[in-house]
């Protein structure tokens, strides 16, 4: 939920949304207009890694691990960040998943983050295979950045039994 009680965010995924905890700085009034860089600001979408495990088939929970069956559901659980000083506007993320059957993943529409606010997010995937978890955010680049290499992140995981 948004600072005002809006809700941000919905989808088949698991997400928690949380708020900045402080409120970014006013810049004085000043005669320009309100859509300078300066007034406005820029947003930057972070993204980074949380956890990596399996979904609990019995209790549905979440058990960290680093190594997983091929009968296992893993759930890699990261975080997306807007730590520049402007409202990201919508946004989608994208990802690749290591499966038997290689299906790219394309989420939803995405909230605006607001500078400061991120979001959780849980990615569970079955029929799991050794290889690279690889995540893009705002892959389209439909967000005009400060820092458009901080949106991907890849991560390694091994099928051992």
């Amino acid at each position: 939920l948004s600072p005002n009680g809006e809700k941000l965010s919905e989808g088949i995924m698991s997400l928690t949304v949380i708020a900045a905890t402080t409120a970014p700085e006013t810049p004085p009034a000043t005669e320009e207009p309100a859509s300078t860089p300066e007034i406005r600001g820029t947003p930057d979408l972070v993204i980074r890694s949380i956890a990596m495990g399996v979904v609990d088939p019995r209790t549905g929970m979440f058990i960290q691990k680093k190594t997983f069956g091929s009968y296992e559901i893993v759930s890699f659980k990261f975080d997306v960040a807007n730590r520049g000083n402007g409202r990201s506007g919508n946004w989608y993320f994208t990802a690749s998943l290591p499966t038997r059957t290689p299906t790219p993943y394309h989420s939803p529409l995405e909230q605006p983050l607001g500078p400061g606010d991120h979001i959780e997010f849980n990615l569970d995937f079955g029929s799991p295979t050794s290889g690279m978890v690889k995540i893009n955010v705002d892959s389209a680049h439909t967000v005009a950045e400060s820092d458009e290499y901080n949106n991907a992140l890849a991560e390694y995981i091994s099928i051992v039994y």
